[in-house]
């Protein structure tokens, strides 16, 4: 798979790669099409999920990726056997008890000055407009109208903050970039017209060339994306 074909957050982490990666894993990497892309500047892609049909489709299509089934909370691997891992937009579908124990094995496989490559959703102007957030703003207003406070996660975005606080005890951050702003979580509505409307081919390319632009760009405290490169300390 060439960059070229990437979509805009798997290019970011893509651009981002260091050179010379002898070991590279990407954490949550679902059926591994982007993990075969970033194999391209690696000796070794490593591919680790909990979704057994998605990597079984995986093994069949992109057979530069070795993939191994596994829990963020406990990965299958000794300590320090990476130069490089990728956490890709996985972060916020944790739920918030494992997130430290995710992050402390993440920094446990990658080697002592290696690289943490995380994007996630972040908390800007338009994070409410999310539509893997629906669900959850209708239980929470369900639960308000009847006097009750719940703690759900949701898809949850993240304040930088919030990261930084997350991982300081097991990397250092070096860089932070806040893409994406209003054109992003529509371009996902649009995907979800009824119908099948919005997955019509020409819609579709609309929908990204939406995504792609608005991740172009800092947008700051108001982005709706965030992406870290981090050192494993």
């Amino acid at each position: 798979m060439a960059e070229s074909s990437l979509h805009e957050r798997s290019r970011w982490v893509f651009a981002h790669l260091p050179d010379h990666i002898d070991r590279l894993l990407d954490a949550g990497c679902h059926d591994g099409a982007s993990t075969a892309a970033l194999a391209a500047k690696a000796a070794l892609a490593v591919g680790v999920d909990i979704d057994l049909p998605a990597l079984q489709h995986g093994k069949r299509r992109y057979t530069s990726v070795r993939y191994v089934a596994g829990s963020g909370a406990a990965l299958p691997f000794a300590d320090e056997s990476f130069d490089c891992v990728v956490f890709s937009e996985v972060l916020e579908h944790i739920p918030a008890i494992a997130e430290e124990q995710c992050i402390a094995e993440l920094r446990r496989v990658t080697r002592r000055g290696g690289t943490l490559l995380l994007t996630t959703p972040h908390r800007g102007r338009f994070w409410w407009l999310d539509p893997l957030m629906f669900k959850t703003h209708v239980h929470r207003l369900v639960a308000a109208t009847r006097g009750q406070r719940v703690d759900l996660k949701g898809h949850k975005h993240y304040r930088v903050d919030e990261l930084c606080e997350l991982l300081s005890p097991h990397f250092e951050v070096r860089n932070i970039e806040r893409p994406g702003h209003l054109l992003y979580p529509l371009a996902y509505w649009g995907y979800l017209l009824p119908l099948g409307i919005g997955r019509l081919p020409a819609l579709v390319q609309i929908w990204q060339l939406m995504m792609d632009y608005d991740y172009s760009r800092e947008h700051g405290d108001a982005a709706y994306n965030v992406c870290v490169v981090a050192t494993a300390r």
